[in-house]
């Protein structure tokens, strides 16, 4: 059986990419609700660890969901965060159900209209 090694150069790629797309969307946010509000609607796609799943207490973990949560912390807001499938994500920001989407998988930005060059 063979191992795959860790590619770390990619790794720390993906994270950075998910910083920066995190900055453009709260630097885009034009919405005076999510400027005024006291909470931060962050919607997450549910895959598999470590990135977004949902643990013991059916409490969604993993990097992107405490990511979230520190954004929300930064802006002073409370997460509240919310799984969604990829086909609603995009409606989902679109009705105003989510705030923003945090994300570091390529398809799910493809899927909302264009994933950034890395």
């Amino acid at each position: 059986m063979r191992y795959r090694r860790v590619n770390f150069k990619r790794l720390f790629r993906a994270v950075l990419s998910l910083a920066l797309i995190a900055c453009f969307i709260i630097a885009g946010v034009s919405s005076c609700r999510l400027l005024t509000g006291r909470t931060l609607r962050v919607g997450l796609y549910e895959s598999s660890r470590p990135l977004t799943f949902l643990d013991d207490k059916k409490v969604a973990s993993g990097f992107e969901a405490d990511f979230a949560r520190m954004l929300a912390e930064k802006l002073g807001k409370k997460p509240m965060l919310r799984l969604l499938a990829l086909e609603d994500m995009a409606a989902a920001l679109e009705d105003g159900e989510v705030d923003c989407v945090v994300s570091v998988r390529e398809f799910v930005h493809a899927a909302l209209g264009g994933a950034p060059e890395t």
